[in-house]
Formats: structure tokens, C-alpha cells, sequence
């Protein structure tokens, strides 16, 4: 069991710091999306979800064709806690209370207040890739410094849901808000 553990952690850190380091934000959307796309998938992995009889796990997304796209490639034939992932294109916010994860384009930047707020204190893991999306209470940021695709995580809010993220992905994140 540690093992597998240990060896999941090594397969996240070794994904994430090559998507990092070999994604360049802005030369090609296509290939931004896709890197943004396959972190959310891997982030997703790393948080203990609730215990559920349900054989599916509803990843939605608010945004355009090309974030909603992205993210059903980096799920397709996967899985998150041992249950298939269906990719959602979520056409109003209110829509989100029936998914397990939500990824919030920048696209839809309006819509992000909506979708925080529907899905308040469930346990629903909420990511964006919207400017400074964690200190408005997206639980997962990505972000771009220095030409690579990083990401900041809020654990106060991923404990106001009752997730609990993985200490390494907390440990990987270039920022943690709500630490106390």
C-alpha cells in the first residue's frame, strides 16, 4: 500500500515538473490548454475524497470548447478514486452541484463568484485557471510564472468542503493559502 502510494506521488511530481517545465504558456493555446488540462487531472487524484456508491466521477467545466476539450483527453479511459471520470460541459453554474470537480476557464471569469457559491462547503473540488481564482476561493489556481504552468491551492477552503488535499500536492503548490 505505501508503495503504490509512494510510487503515485513519484509518477505526480515526475509529470508535473515535465509539463512544467516543457509547457511555455501563450506560444500555443492548444498546447496550454492541454498542459492545464492534465495538471487538473493529476491534481484531482491527489485529495482524499468522501466515501460514495456511485461508479462515476463528474468532472464539469465552465468554459470554452477547447478548456472543455482539453480536460475530456487528459480524463479519457481515466479514473479519480476508482471511478470512471465523465468530462461535462456545464452550461450554467447551478449545474455544478452535480459534479465532483469544476474547472472554471479563464474564459468564463464571470462566471467563477457563481460557481463558488453554488458549490460552497460540498465537496466538490473547485479549480481555475482565472487570475488570482485561490484568494477568491477556487480551492486549485494554475498560473503562469516564468513561462510555465505552476499552481497554488487553498486548504481552507478544501477543508470548508471537507476535502482533504494530499500534503505532497500542498508541498508541490508555488503558493497555500489559508494554512491556519
Amino acid at each position: 500500500m505505501r508503495a503504490s502510494l509512494l510510487l503515485r506521488i513519484l509518477v505526480f511530481v515526475a509529470i508535473l515538473a515535465g509539463m512544467c517545465e516543457s509547457a511555455v504558456y501563450g506560444k500555443d493555446p492548444q498546447t496550454s490548454h492541454e498542459v492545464i488540462a492534465a495538471i487538473a487531472y493529476r491534481a484531482s487524484t491527489f485529495v482524499d475524497w468522501p466515501v460514495t456508491d456511485s461508479t462515476t466521477f463528474v468532472f464539469g467545466v465552465i468554459g470554452d470548447q477547447t478548456s472543455f476539450g482539453a480536460i475530456q483527453r487528459a480524463c479519457d479511459g481515466k479514473q479519480i478514486c476508482n471511478r470512471i471520470v465523465s468530462v461535462i460541459r456545464l452550461q450554467d453554474t447551478s449545474e455544478a452541484r452535480k459534479c465532483n470537480a469544476i474547472f472554471v476557464d479563464e474564459s468564463e471569469t464571470e462566471k467563477l463568484p457563481s460557481a463558488l457559491a453554488y458549490t460552497k462547503g460540498l465537496p466538490i473540488l473547485t479549480l481555475s485557471d482565472i487570475p488570482s481564482a485561490v484568494e477568491r476561493g477556487a480551492m486549485i489556481g494554475l498560473f503562469v510564472a516564468d513561462n510555465r504552468v505552476r499552481f497554488s491551492v487553498n486548504i481552507k477552503q478544501s477543508k470548508a468542503s471537507k476535502l482533504k488535499l494530499s500534503s505532497r500536492l500542498v508541498q508541490l503548490a508555488k503558493s497555500v493559502i489559508g494554512t491556519n
